[in-house]
C-alpha cells in the first residue's frame, strides 16, 4: 500500500499561491493550504522576533558603556538589567548576536557596495542565535 507523501516546508508554495486569488490553482488541499498559511504566519513572527532581539542587543550595547565593567559602580549595570527585566546572560547573548549580525551586514556591504535585503535576518548567520 502506497502512503501519501506529506509536503515539507521546502515544497510549500510561496506567498502568492497562498492568497485567496490563487487558492483554486493550488495543488494543496484546503487543510494543507491552511497549514501552509499558519506556517507562513509563524515564520513571519519568528523573523520579527529575531529583528527585535537584534534591536535590543544594539540598544544594550549602546548603553553598556555607561557603567564600568568591574568595581563597585559596576553593580549599576546589573540593577539596570533587573529594572528592564533582562537577565545578564541574555543581555550578553543579545549584544553578541547584534555585534555578529552587524559584522555580517558590514562585510556584505563592503564586498557588494550595498546591503542585500534578500539575505534575510542577519541573525540567521549567528550560530545559536
Amino acid at each position: 500500500m502506497k502512503t501519501e507523501e506529506q509536503p515539507t516546508v521546502s515544497t510549500l508554495p510561496t506567498t502568492p499561491a497562498l492568497d485567496e486569488s490563487n487558492a483554486e490553482k493550488s495543488i494543496l488541499t484546503s487543510d494543507q493550504l491552511e497549514e501552509a498559511r499558519a506556517l507562513q504566519r509563524l515564520s513571519s513572527a519568528v523573523q520579527q522576533g529575531e529583528k527585535e532581539r537584534l534591536n535590543i542587543g544594539r540598544r544594550l550595547a549602546a548603553i553598556r558603556p555607561s557603567w564600568p565593567k568591574s568595581g563597585p559602580k559596576a553593580v549599576g549595570w546589573r540593577q539596570f538589567l533587573h529594572e528592564v527585566g533582562i537577565e545578564k546572560r541574555s543581555a550578553q547573548r543579545y549584544m553578541r548576536s547584534a555585534a555578529a549580525a552587524d559584522k555580517v551586514r558590514d562585510t556584505l556591504t563592503q564586498k557588494t557596495g550595498r546591503w542585500l535585503e534578500v539575505v534575510g535576518p542577519a541573525s540567521a548567520f549567528v550560530p545559536g542565535a
